[in-house]
C-alpha cells in the first residue's frame, strides 16, 4: 500500500529517499534538492548522473513520474550541469560551421 502524504515537503523527501534515490545509486548517482517552496522543486543529479547524456530523460520520465504520481501541482525544476551545457553549445557551433 502506498503510503498517504499530508505535508509536500515531507511527501518529497519521503518520495526520494524511498523511490528514486535507490534507483540512481544502483547507476552510481544521486540526487540533491536545492530548493523547494511547495510548488516549485529544484533539481540537481549527482554523480555519474550529472553528466550522463540522458539525465534530461532520467527526470522526465522518471523523477518527474515518481513525484506528479503522488503530488498534485509539484513543479520539478532540474539544474543542467554548465559544463554540460557549454560543451553541448561548443558541439552545435561547430556543426554549423560546417554547414
Amino acid at each position: 500500500m502506498d503510503k498517504v502524504y499530508y505535508n509536500n515537503t515531507v511527501a518529497v523527501v519521503s518520495i526520494i529517499e524511498d523511490r528514486i534515490r535507490p534507483y540512481l545509486r544502483e547507476h552510481n548517482g544521486d540526487i540533491s534538492i536545492d530548493s523547494f517552496d511547495g510548488k516549485s522543486l529544484y533539481l540537481k543529479l549527482e554523480g555519474r548522473c550529472k553528466n550522463c547524456p540522458s539525465n534530461d530523460i532520467t527526470i522526465d520520465s522518471f523523477v518527474r513520474r515518481e513525484l506528479e504520481g503522488y503530488i498534485d501541482e509539484i513543479h520539478v525544476i532540474s539544474d543542467i550541469d554548465g559544463e554540460l551545457l557549454d560543451l553541448a553549445k561548443r558541439i552545435l557551433c561547430k556543426k554549423e560551421a560546417l554547414v
